[in-house]
């Protein structure tokens, strides 16, 4: 095994902001998706996906809604998150003082866009 760290100009589109607390599964063959985190004193609610077949970063556009008609989770950092086939399931973590435990799914093959 070797490492071989990138920079920024390496990739090609919207990179993501410098975080903790995030989740990074791997959504079928060629994708990453990257959620949520904490950085600059704030809780993170954004998806970030690296193509690596085309070495693209780029954010998807998300469609859906829960129980509270919000698109997509609440800001939150160290949750749980899996993928399986090409949904991705995110559950718990935090967001200011208060624990979650709310459950979603993010299918990632929706033809326009991407679906809470």
């Amino acid at each position: 095994m070797h490492w071989v760290r990138g920079d920024a100009s390496d990739f090609v589109g919207n990179l993501p902001a410098a975080r903790s607390g995030h989740t990074a599964v791997t959504v079928g063959k060629s994708k990453v998706v990257v959620f949520g985190g904490f950085a600059d004193r704030r809780f993170i609610d954004g998806i970030s996906v690296y193509d690596v077949e085309n070495g693209i970063w780029f954010t998807p556009d998300c469609t859906g809604s829960g129980s509270d008609g919000q698109v997509g989770p609440a800001p939150r950092a160290f949750h749980v998150a899996v993928a399986i086939d090409c949904n991705m399931f995110v559950f718990g973590g935090r967001s200011g003082s208060k624990r979650l435990g709310d459950f979603w799914m993010l299918d990632t093959v929706v033809r326009t866009n991407k679906l809470w």
